[in-house]
């Protein structure tokens, strides 16, 4: 399939749906699966961004769902109000990137009965109750400011989906 032709095939989509179309594939690449092992950071971020450049994927999405897979929050406007506190973003980002609780314990310096506190909080406060789907919700999060910002993502409908996320 040449890039024109996907392009023309996703046009059509949202931009929320291109954007957690794009957050799925990164989830899928740094996950194991049966038949290999999870890609390296590096490994998946230059197969995204080579599936972006022959139009699989949305360019924006993709640096977007890459910025924030690797904790580059600066880019984006922080929103008003945010629905996960600081601790909880941080506790996010290292389950999202494969640590478990006792992982994400030692390099944050905290115990992990207090992770485990958090991820509940987490799972609570986004209504999932898998790792796989805050990660997916959390990168709607960081993002939504980031899309608003572009002039064709700046539709009232989108706004609104995005706002009901908070």
């Amino acid at each position: 399939m040449s890039g024109s032709t996907a392009v023309a095939i996703f046009e059509p989509l949202r931009p929320e749906h291109r954007l957690l179309a794009t957050a799925v594939a990164w989830v899928a690449l740094r996950g194991d699966r049966p038949w290999r092992s999870a890609f390296s950071q590096s490994e998946a971020v230059r197969t995204l961004k080579l599936d972006a450049a022959r139009g699989l994927f949305d360019q924006q999405a993709c640096d977007a769902v890459i910025a924030a897979a690797l904790g580059e929050d600066g880019r984006f406007a922080k929103p008003t109000s945010s629905l996960l506190t600081e601790r909880e973003r941080q506790i996010l980002r290292h389950i999202s990137q494969g640590a478990s609780n006792k992982e994400a314990a030692r390099l944050l310096g905290i115990s992990p009965s207090t992770v485990r506190t958090h991820v509940e909080s987490i799972f609570r406060k986004l209504e999932c109750s898998t790792r796989a789907a805050a990660t997916l919700k959390g990168l709607t999060l960081v993002t939504h400011a980031y899309f608003l910002k572009t002039p064709h993502m700046n539709r009232p409908r989108f706004r609104r989906h995005l706002q009901a996320l908070y």
